[in-house]
């Protein structure tokens, strides 16, 4: 078994791992946060691995993929009010969809109104997770033909090939990965 003495170290070492295994057209970025468990200063990080893994934009990351040496990836925090978003239509009703123009964030966030009901779709690249925000008391979810009940607070695993619609007025937060493409929508 590997011992590490850095989390630098782990990094290069779990990089040249994991970028062994085949991706199948899937892309992600993972990486370990390397401040010390309970640390107070996370402004100022341990080269010392703990127990968390880091989102991209922590500034205590060390990418794991793609391997990028000793570098930190880094990026700007935004906020962005989604209702303010031109609302686009798709297949489910109108979507105001954002942060497709982030390269260090591998997927979208969508705010869609779906309408009564949604066209069966599928994508053969991305994955969803539909959260139901709101939605009537007989809303569902149909996917490969089967209908689920939602409601608030529901949260819907979507992978690709998964031919899927909403039934009912609702509106949900989708986060798509990898970034949204309209042409990965695929109607039978």
């Amino acid at each position: 078994m590997e011992k590490f003495d850095d989390c630098v170290a782990f990094a290069g070492f779990a990089a040249d791992l994991l970028s062994s295994v085949p991706a199948h057209g899937v892309s992600a970025t993972i990486g370990i946060d390397c401040r010390s468990a309970g640390d107070s200063h996370p402004e100022e990080p341990h080269n010392t691995p703990s127990q968390g893994i880091g989102w991209v934009g922590s500034p205590n990351l060390v990418p794991l993929l793609p391997h990028q040496g000793d570098e930190r990836v880094t990026a700007a925090p935004e906020v962005i009010d989604l209702n303010q978003l031109p609302g686009v239509p798709c297949p489910c009703g109108v979507a105001r969809r954002a942060f497709a123009d982030r390269e260090e964030y591998p997927g979208t966030v969508h705010l869609t109104q779906i309408s009564e009901d949604a066209q069966q779709h599928y994508h053969r690249k991305q994955t969803e997770i539909y959260v139901v925000l709101e939605c009537e008391a007989d809303a569902r979810i149909e996917l490969d033909g089967e209908s689920h009940p939602v409601k608030a607070q529901s949260a819907i695993l979507i992978p690709p090939g998964v031919r899927h619609r909403a039934i009912g007025k609702m509106t949900v937060l989708i986060l798509c990965t990898p970034n949204f493409d309209p042409a990965d929508e695929y109607f039978d």
